[in-house]
């Protein structure tokens, strides 16, 4: 790895333009990231778990699927951090079965949730989109994180007579950050009952928070 880095900051200083050494350099930046050791990493993961709601906190017909370590650098939940953990829920019903997916993802620190945060979220990307992505308003639904934001956007299917809605809730708490990702359709789960779901993410997430906020897991490195 020490190599690779060598190799590639020489071939940044081959650039004098400022914008192309600025780009190697954020490269050589990325590309050197050492992230948690796996053994820190499944530490904290075995605590997110307690993190994630239950079956009961979605209308009747979702079960719980099943739970599972996260991919930290996938689209789910942005940017790297110290591990994250995922619950699966589904329902079945007349078109097939549906699926939502809470997950949550440990920082060192807040200041560092809420920098990846602020960053312009791949939560919301344009994969399959037939619409544009419209911001869901949170005001009514009285949460209590520090950051939040959720949007909504109807996205294609294998059904070419079908076109579900799909949203997105994103929350920063302390050093954590939250997402749902649900389909929200008729039978399945309304707008109404996918804020009820969102009221439950921010009730645990404040348990969470105050379990695991002050934390110190050993051999942090970000």
């Amino acid at each position: 790895m020490l190599l690779a880095c060598k190799g590639m900051f020489i071939r940044c200083c081959l650039y004098s333009f400022p914008s192309l050494v600025a780009l190697a350099a954020l490269t050589l930046v990325s590309a050197c990231h050492l992230g948690p050791s796996p053994e820190l990493r499944r530490r904290v993961e075995s605590q997110l778990y307690s993190c994630a709601i239950d079956a009961p906190d979605f209308p009747s017909g979702w079960v719980h699927v099943r739970s599972e370590t996260y991919d930290v650098t996938s689209r789910g939940i942005p940017g790297s951090g110290l591990g994250g953990v995922r619950a699966v829920f589904g329902r079945k019903g007349s078109s097939g079965a549906l699926y939502a997916i809470h997950a949550i993802l440990a920082y060192s620190t807040p200041e560092r949730a809420a920098a990846v945060f602020e960053r312009e979220p791949e939560v919301f990307y344009d994969a399959l989109r037939l619409t544009p992505w419209l911001e869901f308003d949170l005001t009514q639904a009285g949460l209590s994180s520090d950051l939040n934001r959720a949007a909504c956007s109807y996205f294609d299917t294998y059904d070419a007579d079908i076109s579900r809605k799909r949203c997105h809730f994103l929350g920063q708490y302390g050093r954590f950050l939250t997402t749902l990702n649900t389909v929200v359709f008729a039978g399945y789960i309304s707008e109404e009952e996918m804020v009820w779901v969102w009221q439950a993410i921010d009730k645990r997430m404040l348990q969470c928070v105050d379990t695991l906020g002050d934390a110190v897991w050993e051999e942090e490195i970000e």
